[in-house]
């Protein structure tokens, strides 16, 4: 008689979410193919053709694939309805989230979210800075 094998209820959702979030990184992958598509001449393009319109490409498919990742992540942010202020820690409501593009290495990378100060994502009551 075999041994059964324990899994572990944490083992089971960390899975699922790395499932989960592989779908979303081949959806975005998928979504840069068409943008080389359309940018290749031809299938049968010379090594120049291809490296040169990859590279050009490159941080479309890298900062996109960062995003898909980060969203993933923090898929919470943008619905959250309080946070705690970084400065005196109290819990402060939730304005409207703000949007930002961060420049990176990889290429932009889009962010939604609160903002991480007092007066510009989130709400005492009174304005402050």
């Amino acid at each position: 008689m075999g041994y059964a094998e324990i899994i572990s209820l944490p083992e089971v959702r960390a899975r699922k979410q790395w499932d989960l979030l592989r779908q979303q990184l081949h959806s975005r992958f998928d979504q840069w193919l068409d943008g080389l598509e359309e940018q290749l001449p031809e299938p049968e393009s010379t090594l120049a053709e291809v490296t040169e319109t990859v590279w050009n490409l490159r941080q479309d498919l890298t900062g996109g694939l960062s995003e898909t990742i980060i969203e993933h992540a923090h898929h919470g942010e943008q619905t959250r309805k309080q946070a705690p202020c970084p400065r005196c820690h109290r819990w402060l409501r939730a304005r409207t989230p703000v949007a930002r593009t961060v420049e990176t290495m990889v290429g932009s990378v889009p962010l939604w979210g609160l903002s991480p100060r007092r007066g510009v994502g989130l709400s005492t009551g009174a304005q402050t800075t």
